[in-house]
């Protein structure tokens, strides 16, 4: 009995900690979306620090991929390319082995997106294509071919402008169209154009495909 109560007060601290882990890492989101980057990145990081002293070395978990892909957001907002990069891939490397190689998850679906975004910003566009199309895929499986939630269109957008950025312009003006069906879809006529709009000032797109949609 003894034995089994020495066991059980363990598990309770080890519980505690991650309970306590997962509250910053937490913290640490909410402060990345409110644009206090220096505070999320604290929190993160002790997050990350106290997961790490808690699990083994080679254990892999779904909270740990969370924290690092906030890590990476932060990062972003910095500017610091590299950074988020390696946390990007640290995240899509734990993510599969927590879900599988071959899964089919939005977890994994999230950081191709994140990093094909990444690599097309930094010109590298035949491999922002290449992720772009497997996110698509994925959230495809995910959602069903016949279904449009809002990764789906986001896909289709990206992957309409790494096409225009390769001089494709019939490809690009395919994934467009896809798009703007899908945001039909989703917000209906008389929306669509105002939620296009913000995104096109997102994603910075070029004056001929804002028009192109003005006029749909």
């Amino acid at each position: 009995m003894q034995f089994l109560d020495v066991c059980h007060g363990r598990n309770r601290r080890k519980d505690v900690k991650h309970n306590i882990a997962a509250a910053y890492c937490y913290l640490g989101g909410a402060l990345t979306k409110m644009g206090r980057h220096e505070e999320a990145a604290f929190n993160l990081e002790r997050s990350l620090d106290m997961k790490r002293a808690i699990c083994r070395r080679d254990e892999v978990r779904p909270d740990i991929s969370e924290a690092l892909h906030y890590l990476a957001f932060v990062y972003k907002a910095q500017e610091n390319y590299d950074e988020e990069a390696k946390l990007l891939e640290k995240s899509l490397e734990m993510y599969r082995a927590v879900h599988g190689a071959k899964a089919v998850h939005s977890d994994i679906a999230r950081p191709l997106l994140m990093l094909g975004n990444l690599h097309r910003e930094q010109g590298k566009l035949e491999k922002a294509l290449e992720l772009y199309e497997e996110g698509l895929e994925m959230s495809r499986s995910i959602h069903g071919y016949g279904k449009v939630p809002p990764d789906i269109a986001d896909s289709l957008c990206c992957l309409g402008l790494v096409n225009r950025d390769l001089g494709n312009h019939d490809e690009a003006v395919k994934w467009f169209e896809q798009n703007l069906e899908v945001y039909r879809i989703v917000y209906g006529q008389s929306r669509c154009i105002q939620t296009l709009q913000g995104h096109c000032g997102t994603w910075r797109m070029c004056t001929e495909i804002e028009e192109y949609w003005r006029k749909c």
